[in-house]
């Protein structure tokens, strides 16, 4: 909503299973994100449709299941390990990966002007808390934090900056959550439009010289 507020043209890619509110003309893309072919094909139908490739990318690795808290590591299966390690390192990158291609491709393989990938976590698994997020989903987040360094590395010389947010508490918690609350300097949940604001900083020509960099967008909670 910020960046349509702003000018921008915006496509949403989303998971089948997954819910996204909608925008007035805004395209949604169901697309499985592991799906290299899939997603590529994507982000050539948004150059089609817009007449250019799309400069800035914004991945958001959400919690994997709804009951991942009540996940622990001594219970979790093999194949829940793999089933997350196989969605989020591997969508976060493909998605990242597809979208710069476009922007290559459509610049005949020169330096764009400005691109940027923005690949966005939860805080509350990017940053460890007993009873949340679970040992997958931990490794998962430490892996596309390494992917994006990797790629901040060699795709400058092309243009293209890579960086990650982990994004803070925005709603209110009970329970153990409030436990989490506590744990923020700021004492308060952040508001969606704080997170966007970072999140848009990344995106913009305003950050021209800032890539590979982990912002932490969470009332100090890294801190704590």
């Amino acid at each position: 909503e910020l960046a349509r507020e702003r000018g921008w043209k915006i496509a949403v890619f989303s998971d089948p299973h997954e819910s996204w509110g909608t925008l007035p003309d805004t395209p949604t893309y169901p697309v499985d994100l592991s799906d290299a072919q899939a997603v590529e094909e994507c982000f050539a139908r948004v150059s089609s449709n817009w007449g250019h490739p799309a400069s800035a990318l914004v991945y958001f690795a959400t919690s994997d299941t709804p009951d991942a808290r009540a996940r622990l590591a001594v219970t979790e299966s093999a194949d829940g390990w793999e089933a997350t390690q196989s969605h989020h390192p591997l969508s976060g990158f493909l998605f990242a990966q597809s979208g710069a291609r476009e922007m290559l491709r459509l610049r005949g393989g020169q330096q764009v002007e400005d691109g940027a990938v923005v690949l966005v976590v939860d805080v509350g698994v990017a940053h460890s808390a007993p009873g949340f997020g679970t040992a997958s989903m931990s490794a998962a987040v430490g892996g596309l934090a390494g992917t994006a360094r990797q790629l901040a590395v060699e795709w400058g010389p092309f243009g293209i900056r890579v960086n990650t947010v982990h994004l803070g508490i925005t709603e209110g918690l009970t329970g153990r959550g409030a436990e989490l609350l506590r744990r923020v300097p700021l004492a308060r949940v952040a508001d969606p439009r704080e997170l966007a604001e970072s999140c848009y900083y990344l995106m913009s020509r305003a950050s021209s010289y800032v890539t590979g960099a982990v912002l932490p967008v969470d009332g100090g909670y890294h801190a704590s």
